[in-house]
């Protein structure tokens, strides 16, 4: 999918109502032996009801398969550079890129407000139907 998108970029996407001519979408395809393997394609053709023929960005070609409606797990949203450099060597520079995604989605999906306030709950004696003796 270059030049939007490189090998290694982190892609989220979001489900959606409807999908329109032009989305970029994850599909499910088949792969080999049964097994599911998912793409990032951009719809050329087709509609919901019909199924969508797919192309990728810098794909001279239409994909052969057509994709039902079902098979569309999401529309691409964002996606966060997978160029930083990491080895399995260097756990804290994988776990400081996986605390900044997780810090830029909860700004975006709070818009900057932070985290709900949290119901109070007042503590105090308990009253109890039943008379002491």
């Amino acid at each position: 999918m270059e030049p939007l998108l490189h090998q290694g970029d982190l892609v989220i996407a979001r489900r959606a109502r409807s999908y329109a001519l032009g989305d970029l979408v994850v599909t499910r395809v088949a792969a080999s032996k049964g097994v599911h393997s998912h793409v990032i394609h951009r719809l050329v053709s087709g509609d919901a009801e019909s199924g969508w023929k797919t192309q990728g960005d810098s794909d001279s070609w239409i994909d052969p398969w057509v994709v039902p409606q079902t098979a569309i797990t999401g529309r691409y949203w964002i996606a966060v550079s997978g160029s930083v450099p990491s080895s399995p060597g260097s756990p804290v520079r994988a776990e400081s890129r996986s605390a900044g995604v997780t810090v830029f989605l909860h700004n975006r999906l709070y818009d900057g407000r932070g985290m709900p306030e949290p119901v109070k709950s007042q503590i105090g004696p308990v009253r109890s139907a039943v008379p002491h003796r």
